[in-house]
C-alpha cells in the first residue's frame, strides 16, 4: 500500500509540473542569426509571435529584398488562429545595410493589422514613430536579423471603408526581433 502511495504521488507530481509548462508561443524568440524563420514582438504589453498562415497562405513570416539594386527591404509576419487574422509589416525603401533606420516617411514604415476586425494601424511621421536596426546580414545565405520598435496610429486604408467598428485608436509595439531567410520578391 506504501509504494501504491508513493508511486501515486511521484505520478501526481509529474503530471502537475508538466501541466505548469508553458508554450512555446508564450516566450518572445530568442535574438539569432542563423536564419531560424522566427518574428516575435510585444503588442500592447502582449507576447505577439509568427504562427499560422498569411492571407496569401504563406508561411507566417517571410522577408523579401528586391533585386538586383536590393532598393527595398520589407519584412511581414502574421499571427493566424480561429479567432484574430493579425499582421505586421515593416518597409525600407532603400538599400540594406546593418544600422538603424527611422520608421517615421512614405518609404520606411510600418503597418500592424487585425484583419478580424478591420483594424488597420500604421506608423507616421508627426507623432508615432519607431526604428529598425538591421543587426546581422548574410548575404551568401541570405539571412537577415534585426529589432524593431513603433507606435502605429489608426487609419483608413480607403476612403469609404466601414468605420463602424471599434479599433484602439494607438498601438505600441516593443521587443521586436526576427531571423529570417530573405527571398527575392514574387513579383
Amino acid at each position: 500500500m506504501k509504494t501504491f502511495i508513493n508511486w501515486g504521488f511521484i505520478i501526481f507530481i509529474l503530471v502537475f509540473t508538466n501541466s505548469c509548462e508553458k508554450d512555446k508561443t508564450d516566450t518572445l524568440p530568442a535574438e539569432t542569426t542563423l536564419g531560424k524563420n522566427t518574428f516575435g514582438c510585444l503588442v500592447n504589453g502582449n507576447i505577439w509571435v509568427n504562427k499560422g498562415v498569411n492571407n496569401f497562405l504563406s508561411p507566417a513570416n517571410v522577408a523579401f529584398i528586391s533585386y538586383p539594386q536590393r532598393y527595398e527591404f520589407r519584412v511581414s509576419a502574421s499571427n493566424t488562429t480561429q479567432n484574430k487574422q493579425q499582421s505586421i509589416v515593416i518597409v525600407i525603401g532603400s538599400s540594406l545595410k546593418i544600422g538603424t533606420y527611422y520608421l517615421n516617411n512614405a518609404k520606411n514604415y510600418a503597418l500592424f493589422n487585425k484583419e478580424e476586425s478591420n483594424c488597420y494601424y500604421r506608423t507616421d511621421s508627426t507623432v508615432n514613430a519607431g526604428t529598425l536596426e538591421i543587426t546581422y546580414i548574410d548575404w551568401f545565405s541570405k539571412i537577415v536579423a534585426g529589432k524593431f520598435k513603433f507606435d502605429v496610429s489608426k487609419f483608413q486604408r480607403y476612403p469609404d471603408e466601414d468605420q463602424s467598428h471599434e479599433c484602439d485608436p494607438n498601438i505600441s509595439v516593443t521587443e521586436g526581433r526576427f531571423d529570417i531567410k530573405y527571398k527575392s520578391p514574387p513579383f
